[in-house]
C-alpha cells in the first residue's frame, strides 16, 4: 500500500508561516507535532490569535482560564523566537451576554479581572501591527459593557490596525499620545464620548479608514449645552462609515468635517434636520464650486413613521443635498419611494433649487412604491431633475404588495410556482404580441400595450438628452403594464444617446421578452427625431451588471 503524496510539506516555510498566520493560536499551537521542522513556524508565523471558539462548550471558569493561560504562553513562545508579534487578534464568544462578561471580567473565586487589559498589556504585544479585539453573544440581546478598552495602554508606536467590537467602553489615550502609523479604526458597538472620538482620531494623523457602526457616542454637558453644531474633523480619513449609530440632540446637530473623504456610508434613521448628522462640503483649491475627491456615498435610510409624510420629504432631501459632490449615489430607502416625491413646482423650487449634483455619474436607487399612487414616478423625475449629467440609472424598486409578499411565508411556494408556470406565460406572451403586431402598426402598438406614466413622461430632463447611456431596472412584475414596463419604454423613447439597458423582473429571462419591443421603442423614438438608428443598443440580463463592475 502506497502512502498518499505529502504535498503539504514541499511547500515553502514562509508560505506555511502565512497560513499559520490566521490560524488560532491552540490549532497553530497543535502543529508542532508534526514533524520538527513544524515546531518553530507557528511561533515565527508573525501573528497570535486567541478565539474561545477553540475551545469547544459553553461557559466555565476552567476554559476561561485556559484561554487565558494559552494565551499568555502564545505570546511568550512568539516573543522567545525572536520575531515580533504583528498580528494579534482576541476573540471571545459565548452563547449569553452574561457568559461573555463574566468569561472576561470574573475569576472562579469571585475577584474581578481585566482578561483584555492583561493580553495587550503583555510585552510580547507592545510592537503589534494589527489589534482585534472582539467579544459577543451568540444571543444577540446584550445591552452591557463587556469590557473596557484604554487606547493609551496599546502600542502607539507600532499599531497600523485597531478593530474592536461588541459592548466595549473605549477611553482615548492622554494628551501628547501619537499613534503614528495608525491607518485603520473600525469600532463596532462600542461606548465613547464625542470628545473622546475626537481625541483618539486625533491621536492618529494617518488615519485614512474610519469605520463607526452600531456605536453610542454620548455627549459631554459643555457639549449639549453649546448653541452650535458640534462638529467631528477627520482630516486625513478617506473612507468613512457610519451605520446604526447613537448621538445625543445636539441643538444643532452633528457635523462630520472630511476634507480628503472619497467614499462614504451611513445607515440610519432620518432625524430632524437641527438634530441630525450632516457632511461640510469640500471646497476644491482648484475651483469656486463645490467639489471635491467625494467619489461615492451609500446611503441606507430609515424614518421613524410617527414624523408627517410631508417632514420626510423635506428632511431627505435636505440630507442628500449634503452629497452633491459625489460621482457616485447609492439611496436605498426602507420606506415608500412615494415619501421623498415633489409634486408641486413651488415646493420643488424651495426644496430642490439649484442644488443639483453636477458631478454624479451613476444614480441607483432602492426602495418599495404604491402601484396605485403617481408619487413614484414623481421621485424618479424628481432626482433625474438633480443629475443633469448621470450616465448610469439603477432602479430597483418592488411593488408594495409584493414586499409584503416576500416578507411572509408563501415566498418559497410563490416561487416554485412562477417557475413551473414561466415557460406556458412566455409562449402566451410571444403569441399575443404576434397578434396584435398584425392587427395594430407602428406606435399604435406599443402605446396600446404600455401606457405612458403620469408624472414623468410629461417631463423632459438634461442627462436623458445627452447623457444617460446605462439603465438597470430591476423591479417585480405583477401584470404585463406594470410599472417596471413603464419605465422601460419611458427611457427607451426619451434616453437619447441610451446604449444598454439591463433588465430583471424577478423571474430573469424578462429581458428575452423585451428586447424586441425596446429595441423597437428605441428604432421608432430616432425615427420621430430624425436622429440617426442607434446600432449598437443592447437589451442585457441584470446579472450583467457584476461583469461590468
Amino acid at each position: 500500500m502506497t502512502m498518499p503524496e505529502d504535498r503539504l510539506s514541499e511547500l515553502p516555510d514562509d508560505l506555511l508561516r502565512r497560513v499559520l498566520f490566521f490560524a488560532p493560536a491552540r490549532e497553530g499551537a497543535a502543529t508542532a507535532v508534526l514533524s520538527r521542522r513544524w515546531r518553530t513556524l507557528w511561533r515565527t508565523s508573525g501573528a497570535v490569535n486567541l478565539d474561545s471558539r477553540s475551545y469547544g462548550g459553553g461557559f466555565t471558569f476552567d476554559k476561561a482560564d485556559r484561554f487565558l493561560r494559552d494565551g499568555e504562553a502564545a505570546l511568550a513562545a512568539a516573543a522567545a523566537a525572536g520575531g515580533p508579534v504583528r498580528r494579534l487578534t482576541f476573540h471571545v464568544e459565548e452563547e449569553d451576554a452574561t457568559g461573555v462578561y463574566v468569561f472576561l471580567r470574573i475569576r472562579e473565586d469571585g475577584t474581578e479581572q481585566d482578561m483584555v487589559a492583561d493580553v495587550v498589556r503583555s510585552p510580547a504585544a507592545r510592537r503589534v501591527e494589527e489589534l482585534h479585539i472582539r467579544a459577543a453573544d451568540r444571543l444577540g440581546h446584550n445591552s452591557r459593557v463587556f469590557f473596557e478598552l484604554d487606547v493609551g495602554d496599546l502600542p502607539s508606536k507600532t499599531l497600523r490596525m485597531l478593530h474592536v467590537g461588541d459592548s466595549a467602553r473605549l477611553t482615548p489615550p492622554p494628551p501628547g499620545t501619537s499613534f503614528r502609523l495608525l491607518a485603520d479604526l473600525r469600532l463596532t458597538g462600542c461606548a465613547v464620548s464625542l470628545i473622546g472620538l475626537q481625541r483618539i482620531v486625533d491621536a492618529a494623523p494617518q488615519l485614512t479608514a474610519l469605520h463607526l457602526e452600531s456605536s453610542c457616542f454620548h455627549g459631554e454637558e459643555e457639549i449639549l449645552d453649546e448653541t452650535q453644531c458640534y462638529r467631528l474633523l477627520f482630516p486625513a480619513v478617506t473612507a468613512l462609515v457610519f451605520a446604526d449609530c447613537d448621538w445625543p440632540s445636539l441643538h444643532h446637530g452633528l457635523e462630520l468635517e472630511a476634507p480628503e473623504l472619497r467614499y462614504f456610508r451611513y445607515k440610519g434613521t432620518l432625524r430632524n434636520r437641527h438634530h441630525g448628522l450632516s457632511l461640510k462640503p469640500q471646497v476644491s483649491s482648484s475651483s469656486s464650486s463645490s467639489s471635491s475627491n467625494l467619489s461615492r456615498v451609500d446611503l441606507h435610510v430609515l424614518i421613524d413613521y410617527r414624523y408627517e409624510e410631508e417632514k420626510v420629504c423635506v428632511r431627505l432631501w435636505q440630507f442628500v443635498q449634503n452629497f452633491s459632490a459625489t460621482k457616485v449615489l447609492k439611496l436605498k430607502l426602507e420606506f415608500p419611494i412615494d415619501h421623498i416625491a415633489i409634486a408641486e413646482k413651488k415646493d420643488q423650487e424651495e426644496i430642490l433649487g439649484n442644488r443639483l449634483f453636477h458631478n454624479l455619474e451613476r444614480l441607483e436607487l432602492q426602495g418599495w412604491y404604491e402601484p396605485k399612487s403617481n408619487a413614484a414616478a414623481t421621485a424618479i423625475g424628481n432626482l433625474l431633475y438633480c443629475c443633469p449629467v448621470a450616465r448610469d440609472l439603477r432602479l430597483s424598486l418592488i411593488e408594495a404588495s409584493a414586499k409584503k409578499l416576500r416578507e411572509s411565508s408563501l415566498l418559497d411556494l410563490v416561487r416554485s410556482k412562477d417557475k413551473l408556470d414561466f415557460d406556458k406565460s412566455v409562449n402566451q406572451f410571444r403569441l399575443h404580441r404576434r397578434k396584435m403586431a398584425s392587427s395594430l402598426d407602428g406606435d399604435g402598438y406599443d402605446n396600446y400595450e404600455v401606457p405612458q406614466i403620469p408624472g414623468l413622461s410629461e417631463h423632459s430632463f438634461s442627462c436623458l438628452r445627452s447623457y444617460l447611456r446605462r439603465v438597470s431596472l430591476e423591479f417585480h412584475m405583477g401584470e404585463p403594464n406594470c410599472f417596471g414596463v413603464q419605465l422601460a419604454k419611458f427611457f427607451a423613447k426619451n434616453a437619447i444617446v441610451l446604449q444598454e439597458m439591463h433588465i430583471d423582473d424577478g423571474n430573469h429571462k424578462m429581458w428575452e421578452h423585451m428586447n424586441h419591443k425596446i429595441e423597437r421603442w428605441v428604432t421608432n423614438s430616432s425615427r420621430r427625431r430624425n436622429l440617426p438608428a442607434t446600432t449598437n443598443f443592447r437589451v442585457l440580463p441584470y446579472e450583467t451588471l457584476k461583469r461590468i463592475e
